[in-house]
């Protein structure tokens, strides 16, 4: 299979077109396009742009599975491919709603993304790990409709319809799949929370594995004022003091929850595995949080800057931070080909041929034995600074309080 050539029939990307910045402003572009043209009922416009989305999302994996972009770009496209679909979405959400329960006067609205969404790493089969935040003014306690709403209600209401279009069913298949579990209170939260809310959350009762997912919070779409303050609330709640055993306790139990509840599949399932991505991403988290307080400038919601800061600022080993960038670009570049390939629920072993001409970035490698022997030796490296790091120093911490 040369460059070029889609093993699916899918025609894949042209060069021009597989930047980041030049393949958002084609999509964006196009989406208005579209949405211009498309009939003027809610549904049958979102039902277009899911068909659209799906359609593009083809065209990113065939270019992948052609060797026309590795994984690492293809993970890129995709999430820009999120982003402008959640942004399309939800201005059209918030013209709906206008039309039935008005407008909040001054108010505004953020999407904020994370796990893969908002470190710009997904894969075409992604779920999108969503969380709603607004702020409405003091002397403002509904909107200007007859069929008025209080704020809570309002942009709880906005929240739910935004998630109907991101998951409304196109052809037998979903658009995204939709993850609210890590907003404020979880599953028994509100669908949006206040900026107050949020705060008041993430300082008071927020759990440490709640922070460590904050670490990879986006502003993904929504008024750019609020998204500067939540930024900075979110810098604020990162680099706040914190017991240090007890951060290394909390991380390296929930590393073992995990463990317990999701147990390898195969030795190419990279998520799961001991010394796979989960080991990498605490670490990286792990560190950020460890050493925030005291220097910022390690913040960063992408697992391989964040190790590269942390390494920089003289934090973290050079030769394990090294290790650690090379571990996560071999285990992200094996996910994008397995799920590009549709194989996510199997997690096998990725087609000798594909797996090749998609990680061709990382290594060579032609023999089905060669691949496991490099698998188990980046699982070994990975593991190996997990212990020393988290699991090592917990076992030995003193008990909190």
């Amino acid at each position: 299979m040369s460059g070029g050539d889609s093993p699916s029939g899918v025609a894949p990307l042209p060069a021009a077109l597989t930047g980041a910045a030049a393949f958002r402003d084609v999509l964006d572009h196009e989406l208005a396009g579209l949405l211009a043209r498309a009939h003027a009922d809610h549904d049958a416009r979102v039902a277009a742009v899911g068909r659209w989305t799906l359609a593009w999302r083809e065209r990113v994996s065939a270019s992948h599975l052609a060797a026309v972009v590795d994984g690492l770009r293809a993970q890129a496209l995709y999430s820009e491919l999120a982003d402008s679909v959640i942004s399309a979405l939800a201005r059209l959400t918030v013209t709906l709603l206008a039309g039935t329960n008005g407008r909040i006067l001054r108010g505004r609205f953020v999407i904020l993304g994370y796990g893969k969404l908002g470190s710009r790493e997904m894969t075409p089969t992604s779920d999108l790990d969503l969380v709603f935040v607004y702020e409405v003014p003091g002397d403002v306690d509904e909107s200007d409709a007859i069929s008025a709403l209080a704020p809570s209600a309002y942009y709880a209401r906005l929240g739910q319809r935004l998630i109907r279009a991101l998951t409304l069913s196109t052809g037998g298949r979903a658009v995204y799949d939709i993850d609210m579990r890590l907003r404020p209170h979880g599953d028994s939260g509100p669908i949006a929370s206040s900026l107050e809310g949020f705060r008041r959350y993430y300082q008071k009762d927020a759990w440490t594995w709640e922070h460590m997912a904050l670490t990879r919070a986006r502003v993904v779409a929504g008024d750019s004022d609020l998204g500067a303050k939540i930024y900075k609330e979110i810098a604020r709640i990162l680099t706040s003091a914190r017991d240090q055993n007890k951060l290394v306790t909390d991380v390296a139990d929930m590393r073992r929850r995990i463990a317990a509840q999701h147990r390898p599949s195969s030795p190419w399932d990279v998520k799961y595995r001991y010394g796979g991505l989960i080991d990498i991403e605490f670490i990286a988290q792990y560190g950020q949080l460890l050493h925030g307080p005291s220097a910022p400038g390690v913040l960063s919601n992408s697992t391989a800057d964040a190790l590269r800061r942390l390494r920089d600022l003289g934090y973290f080993d050079a030769s394990m931070s090294d290790t650690l960038i090379q571990a996560l670009t071999f285990w992200q570049q094996v996910q994008s080909a397995q799920r590009a390939m549709k194989t996510r629920e199997t997690d096998g072993a990725p087609d000798q041929q594909v797996f090749d001409h998609a990680i061709s970035s990382v290594a060579h490698i032609n023999d089905a034995a060669e691949r496991m022997r490099v698998a188990e030796a980046t699982a070994a490296a990975v593991r190996s600074w997990y212990e020393h790091l988290i699991e090592a120093p917990a076992a030995t911490a003193p008990p909190a309080g």
